[in-house]
């Protein structure tokens, strides 16, 4: 029997190993791209808005297996941190329309409450675009968020209370979630592309502000029209944001995702609020 040469049994046996070392490279790096249009590699930016800015076309995974499992990964991140937002912002609701001496604060510093936690939190979103990757601040700009947002969403339900209307925040919250879980399954399932909102919503959300604002400078009271047109558009802002969420961000982006989930339900929150309410100042 003809024996094969040494040679040509050592080059096949080098060919397998190299054709399995690339397949376990792409398996443990499956993102990879080239900048639109240049001859030289360069490295991704890790920010996908970045990456996309620059020319660099959408990732591509290697293996289906791979994709499912960073997208699964991304997910858990995202509704795991909104779960735990959520979570202390009920809290902090519960304890200042059920704790007497907590509701009492709240109720009598109530401007100074709203000030002193909305000017912040604006520039903790300026931040964490920033440091949204650097570990530990992303958490720490994470927490301090919640906690100023949650104390700030826990006065107004403080003043419900005192106006004895604790009912209608109990009913917001209930029909709040329903809808976000609603809409979060409905695009999950469905294979429409909501990324056509993105070019209504911010005028509808701008005239929204110009709205409040024109009523807190002539005082007069926003009623139920305002709440109803400001749930539409902030459900609309959870259909775009789910859908960009599951189909398009990339899996760096869990701390802007959950950010961005977060408000949308305390908007459409405080909507219903503004509904069930009796309209609301």
């Amino acid at each position: 029997r003809r024996r094969r040469p040494r040679s040509e049994g050592r080059s096949q046996s080098e060919s397998r190993r190299q054709q399995g070392s690339q397949a376990m490279s792409s398996e443990k790096t499956p993102l990879m791209g080239e900048a639109a249009g240049g001859q030289h590699k360069v490295e991704r930016p890790k920010d996908w808005k970045t990456a996309k800015n620059q020319g660099w076309k959408a990732p591509v995974y290697t293996d289906a297996a791979v994709k499912r499992a960073v997208q699964k990964d991304f997910l858990f991140k995202v509704y795991g941190i909104l779960a735990m937002q959520l979570s202390v912002t009920v809290a902090f609701c519960a304890l200042f329309m059920l704790v007497p001496a907590a509701n009492g604060f709240a109720v009598a510093n109530r401007t100074p409450i709203i000030l002193l936690t909305f000017i912040p939190t604006l520039g903790i979103i300026i931040a964490l675009f920033f440091l949204k990757n650097s570990y530990p601040w992303n958490g720490i700009l994470l927490a301090a968020f919640t906690l100023f947002e949650s104390l700030m969403i826990g006065t107004v339900c403080a003043v419900y209370q005192e106006n004895n209307k604790g009912q209608a925040v109990a009913v917001a919250w209930v029909l709040t979630l329903f809808v976000f879980v609603a809409l979060t399954v409905f695009v999950w399932l469905s294979d429409i592309d909501f990324s056509f909102l993105g070019y209504f919503l911010p005028i509808a959300l701008l005239i929204l502000i110009l709205w409040a604002f024109t009523a807190i400078i002539f005082g007069f009271k926003l009623g139920w029209l305002y709440g109803t047109i400001g749930a539409l558009i902030f459900t609309g802002y959870i259909l775009y944001d789910t859908d960009q969420i599951m189909k398009h961000m990339g899996c760096d982006d869990h701390v802007i995702a959950a950010i961005e989930l977060y408000l949308d339900v305390l908007n459409l929150f405080l909507m219903f609020m503004a509904i069930f309410g009796g309209g609301g100042d």
